[in-house]
């Protein structure tokens, strides 16, 4: 609400009665320290307010039923006590979307229903259909639809969608609203939950038919248990964060408005028509306009009759040198200038004689927030890559209305009259009003690319090229072209000896250039709108993205990376509920600990877990879930590193290395001979370790010269059916130095040296198996596919989608069986009880949070369950053995 994160109203539904709870703050208007509540604001479950307790002495086994329930969770009181309780939340969500939910392309494809999209990806969806001949089926979205409440419970209990209006009162009202139309937001919240049992009464039948194994639904239940413990650190860290955020976007804003006011000076003399950056903006300017009349009144008073004289003083210059002759023509000047006040108009003309470019960025004087200049300039206008003077491989960036940002390239063919003229007859021509300054933009490469650009020239003429006794103006342009031709059949054609990382090149009408597109990450079909964004930082850091000049520019390129964290995750990160504990509150394994500070914060955040998120079962959640690792040099990138244990406790977590590329080996070995190893893949996946840089990640980076983070996701989209043609491609996006054949050679000597001759049938032939098969289901816990990526329903279609559906979905189920198994060897009496709780899993990682004397045996028994995880699947497949 815009009151804070305070809850108002809910309500529940057992088999035997209704229940409902209204905050104090809604039935009393009562002053709110702070927008965060404190626990006794929050809905207690099991403890009567003010108690940290159950009434019976002993958390009992208990189950929250709702649709989206992890945003429910975070306003439940006990959930937030440090011990855990035995209290758990099932999504009948996170059941739909196992169920029969739809991949993020079929929900591209299941809006555009009917509605004859335009879009591209529908459209060259249908397109390969078509040349493919591939088999489809429309009938997949009979038996599917979005994930809100109110489709999920029009699909499954075919019934009319509900009322949701009310919603917005929760989201952009206020208490007083709350109060205000109190019977009908708990009508409507009651509806809710009528909704969400009638769903789960038709959810569960199907759910355990498709998902047999218990395991699969305990898994669900620990992973929505998820606990991130804070402290003192989390305020500080937020602080910090926005205050370097606030002062470098301070200097950044300065920077920016410098580099335009600069930029701005380029109108005198028209110099900007030298720039190869500059030169096509808006460089048009308006003059300053008056009334033609003006009232007589006006023109009458004379201002050194009806105002002080000290108003006007007369230049101590002009007194020395011309006496009373020169005070009477400074008077006539100052009565003629007086005499056009009434000419100004109500509304005078802004900022006369300026460019219209640079007036886009001024904010006027009655805007808010006003700030004189060109204040409104951001890393997302426009005109700054153009400021900044970037390059893109050395060559100046340029932006075109029909293929987004690129740059451009010297045309690498003789520049002459005739040229022109050919290359006018097939492209388009140039405007006029601005005329590439191609002088300019040839000495600037040979400048910064003397190796590839030393012999290019723009003076050749055409007798240079004919014959000096050639008379062009005799001949037409049809003579001049035949002549041309046969000129040039005797030169040698140039080689190219720079390989381009764009996609081009294209002919935008600009003489002498080609026009390259800047790679997108979605595909060569994609615009770039901002080269500045931040799926361009690593470019920037590699030195393919830079600025040609200026130590203004090369600051600002810096800081705009330094910025682009905390800029496209405070949001998220400052929305984060979280709720601060008092001594009373905490568990005595905390306050009887010696580091224990009496005035320190100690809380935790509830993370809004979505726990079978997509159709592969993956939980999902915004911010934590996909967590980064530090850099040193982005505000806020720490941000993992801020959930801290209480005194008194350690985290104890584990790192499954290489999961899924495991998974995908072992499920080849099994094709195979079911003998781990049998396979290359499988051999190496098993042979060397991270630590000796013997891994596969590691022996792919070295064979490749990349990284071995680059190398991850190299083997990654090899495991998944990507073919050594991606690899090329991968590795010019990690080095765009790469010449196409140079990728060529290291792609097919990788493929070598961590394969063999033959390529990876077997794995391929696994999965395929089992995504072709009639009830695609994972080879351990024999969980089904979701019904929309049946084949049934979608015959041929979406085989890629099936394909990573195996290996993703078998790795949820590996994280299903650890976390279960845990949660038995914390809790089983032959450990002796292990005082810990589950936090976090994020990617492959796990994290508990476990009382410090029992930490140790929480890490043995996490290797225990390592064990015992990857026995389970090895069994399932056949194999009754464990490498060593």
């Amino acid at each position: 609400m815009n009151e804070g994160n305070y809850p108002t109203i809910a309500t529940a539904v057992s088999a035997k009665h209704w229940y409902s709870w209204t905050s104090e703050y809604v039935l009393r208007d009562k002053f709110r320290w702070a927008n965060e509540p404190h626990l006794q604001d929050l809905i207690p479950l099991e403890t009567k307010p003010g108690k940290i307790v159950p009434p019976e002495g002993k958390w009992q086994p208990r189950l929250i039923i709702g649709h989206n329930v992890g945003f429910d969770r975070a306003f439940v009181k006990e959930q937030y006590l440090t011990q855990g309780t035995q209290l758990r939340f099932l999504d009948t969500m996170s059941m739909h979307i196992a169920i029969c939910g739809q991949t993020s392309f079929q929900r591209l494809l299941y809006k555009a229903s009917g509605k004859g999209s335009h879009r591209k990806e529908v459209i060259e969806h249908a397109n390969k259909q078509k040349l493919f001949n591939r088999a489809s089926s429309e009938e997949w979205k009979k038996i599917s639809g979005m994930n809100n409440l109110s489709d999920v419970f029009q699909l499954h209990c075919g019934e009319e969608p509900l009322e949701k209006s009310k919603r917005d009162i929760f989201v952009e009202g206020t208490m007083a609203d709350v109060r205000d139309q109190f019977q009908e937001l708990m009508t409507y919240c009651a509806s809710d939950v009528r909704a969400t049992k009638k769903v789960f009464t038709k959810l569960w039948p199907e759910f355990q038919e498709r998902f047999p194994h218990p395991v699969t639904l305990a898994g669900m239940l620990e992973m929505g248990s998820a606990y991130l413990p804070l402290n003192s650190a989390w305020p500080r860290y937020i602080q910090q964060a926005n205050s370097t955020y606030d002062e470098m976007q301070r200097e950044l804003k300065k920077l920016l408005m410098n580099l335009a006011d600069e930029a701005c000076l380029l109108l005198q003399d028209e110099e900007y028509k030298n720039d190869p950056w500059l030169w096509d903006l808006d460089w048009s300017t308006s003059a300053y306009k008056l009334k033609k009349n003006g009232s007589a009144a006006s023109i009458s008073v004379d201002p050194f009759e009806e105002t002080d004289t000290d108003l006007y003083p007369f230049p101590d210059r002009l007194k020395c040198e011309e006496g009373e002759v020169a005070v009477e023509e400074y008077r006539r000047v100052v009565r003629k200038v007086y005499a056009t006040a009434s000419r100004v108009p109500k509304n005078p003309t802004f900022m006369p004689g300026y460019p219209v470019w640079y007036k886009d960025l001024c904010p006027r004087p009655n805007e808010p927030d006003f700030y004189p200049g060109p204040s409104n300039i951001s890393t997302q206008s426009r005109v700054t890559p153009k400021l900044m003077r970037l390059t893109w491989e050395g060559f100046p960036v340029h932006y075109d209305d029909k293929h987004g940002w690129g740059y451009l390239v010297p045309h690498q063919e003789e520049l002459s009259e005739v040229e022109q003229e050919l290359r006018n007859q097939e492209g388009p021509e140039q405007k006029e009003e601005a005329k590439f300054p191609l002088q300019a933009f040839l000495e600037f490469l040979k400048q910064s690319k003397p190796e590839e650009c030393s012999n290019l020239s723009c003076s050749h003429s055409t007798i240079d090229v004919l014959n000096t006794q050639f008379d062009e103006n005799a001949m037409d342009l049809h003579e001049k072209l035949q002549h041309w031709d046969t000129a040039m059949q005797g030169k040698p054609k140039k080689k190219k000896k720079f390989e381009h990382t764009g996609v081009g090149p294209y002919n935008i009408g600009i003489p002498g250039v080609r026009f390259y597109k800047i790679p997108h990450k979605d595909g060569e079909h994609n615009r770039v709108g901002n080269p500045l964004a931040r799926d361009y930082l690593m470019r920037s850091e590699d030195g393919t993205l830079k600025t040609s000049t200026g130590s203004h520019a090369n600051r600002a390129l810096v800081l705009g990376r330094m910025c682009s964290y905390w800029k496209n995750n405070q949001k998220r990160i400052m929305g984060q509920m979280c709720v601060w504990l008092n001594k009373s509150e905490l568990d005595r394994t905390v306050t009887r600990h010696v580091d224990y500070e009496v005035d320190g914060l100690y809380g935790a955040i509830i993370p809004r877990i979505v726990t079978a998120g997509t159709i592969t079962r993956r939980a999902v959640e915004p911010t934590w879930l996909t967590a980064s690792n530090a850099y040193k040099d982005r505000i806020g990138s720490e941000l993992k590193s801020m959930i801290q244990s209480p005194p008194g406790y350690h985290f104890v977590g584990a790192d499954v290395d290489s999961q899924e590329l495991w998974i995908a080996a072992v499920l080849g070995d099994a094709y195979f001979m079911r003998e781990h190893g049998c396979t290359a893949l499988g051999w190496m996946t098993l042979q060397g370790n991270k630590s000796d840089k013997t891994d596969l990640h590691s022996k792919t980076a070295e064979i490749a010269e990349i990284s071995r983070d680059h190398a991850k996701v190299l083997n990654y989209g090899r495991i998944y059916g990507a073919g050594q043609t991606f690899a090329e491609r991968l590795l010019q996006q990690f080095n765009p130095q790469l010449s196409d054949q140079e990728a060529k050679l290291k792609a097919a000597n990788m493929y070598k040296q961590t394969k063999g001759q033959r390529n990876e049938s077997f794995m391929f032939n696994a999965l395929e198996s089992v995504a072709n098969s009639e009830t695609p289901v994972t080879p351990v816990l024999g969980c089904r596919i979701s019904k929309a990526l049946e084949p049934r329903y979608v015959l041929d279609d979406f085989l890629t989608s099936r394909v990573n559906w195996v290996v993703q979905s078998s790795a949820v189920d590996y994280l299903h069986l650890m976390l279960v198994c845990m949660r038995w060897l914390l809790s089983s009496p032959t450990t002796g009880g292990i005082k810990g709780r589950f936090c976090v899993s994020i990617h492959d990682e796990v994290r508990y949070l476990v009382a410090s004397p029992d930490r140790y045996r929480a890490a043995l028994a996490l290797q225990v369950t390592n064990l015992f995880v990857r026995a389970m699947f090895t069994h399932r497949l056949g194999m009754q053995d464990l490498p060593q």
